[in-house]
């Protein structure tokens, strides 16, 4: 945003000691889930929003994810904002195991989301809560919901690719399956271009690369910047056989009452990329310059 000539100012807990700051952004402390004040949306008429908690139990996500959610947009239309992107995810709808198809912009956010965690259930809420008070105050607002996000400047890989286990890096399910994730740059380039042209921008758009990688395109990234690595494959199958009795494991030996589902934490979900493709092709765009805040 910057880089495209908008003046940008960045509200954080923390403002960043000096020597990390990127020049040109106006930094200043704020805390979402207490409330901001009216100098700290003194000139802005553009609003992304991409906080959220990310850890802790419910009371958390429902303080730091939805409450902070509800604060914001009621701020930013009190004080004349003219566009809203509310950052979201894919995590939050419901599974194509459960659609029994590929995902898109019109599957339904899952209404039981508690039961994937806080995490997921703080950001469902958050992306209901934002759509509903935005149409309620008539503030123009449009919802990004990126994919796992990986940064291939200095790559990870995403977590349903595996594990790093020693000298070995064990990968889950098959080589050429599609793994969908989003780089940071693709989303940050996408959401200049929502901005830029904010009337012709989906409403809602589920931001993964198109097409997705495999996962064996994943891991070849990763491997090569550690050839210290041997990788291991472990086929969906053998997870789906092993499923249940790590099930029985958590509960018997860990104590979990409510055990995790390891075959489906390391599952492909499908998406239609459509949508993605065409915003990313339009986020290539060279930046046009602007003046507003």
């Amino acid at each position: 945003l910057r880089d495209a000539g908008y003046r940008v100012r960045v509200v954080a807990r923390r403002v960043p000691p000096a020597s990390m700051r990127l020049p040109g952004i106006d930094y200043v402390g704020g805390n979402l889930a207490a409330g901001l004040d009216a100098s700290h949306m003194s000139g802005i008429s553009l609003v992304v929003h991409c906080a959220a908690e990310t850890a802790g139990g419910k009371g958390d996500h429902q303080r730091n994810s939805i409450d902070a959610t509800r604060k914001l947009v009621e701020l930013s239309s009190a004080h004349g904002v003219r566009r809203m992107i509310h950052v979201s995810s894919l995590a939050v709808l419901k599974t194509s195991r459960e659609m029994g198809a590929a995902l898109d912009e019109e599957t339904p956010v899952d209404p039981a989301s508690l039961s994937r965690g806080p995490y997921v259930w703080g950001k469902a809420e958050s992306e209901v809560l934002a759509r509903q008070r935005a149409g309620e105050l008539g503030l123009p607002l449009k919802v990004i919901r990126p994919g796992p996000l990986v940064d291939y400047a200095a790559y990870q890989p995403p977590g349903r690719l595996g594990r790093e286990v020693g000298p070995w890096f064990v990968a889950i399910g098959p080589k050429r399956g599609p793994l969908s994730v989003c780089d940071v740059s693709t989303a940050a380039r996408v959401i200049r271009a929502t901005l830029e042209d904010f009337d012709a921008a989906p409403d809602l758009l589920n931001m993964v690369e198109a097409p997705p990688p495999t996962r064996q395109a994943l891991l070849t990234r990763f491997l090569d910047t550690r050839p210290d690595l041997r990788a291991v494959w472990i086929p969906a199958w053998c997870l789906g056989v092993l499923s249940m009795p790590l099930k029985w494991v958590q509960r018997l030996v860990l104590g979990a009452k409510d055990p995790m589902d390891v075959a489906a934490a390391f599952a492909s979900e499908r998406y239609r990329t459509d949508r993605a493709a065409q915003m990313i092709a339009r986020a290539g765009a060279p930046a046009r310059s602007r003046s507003q805040a």
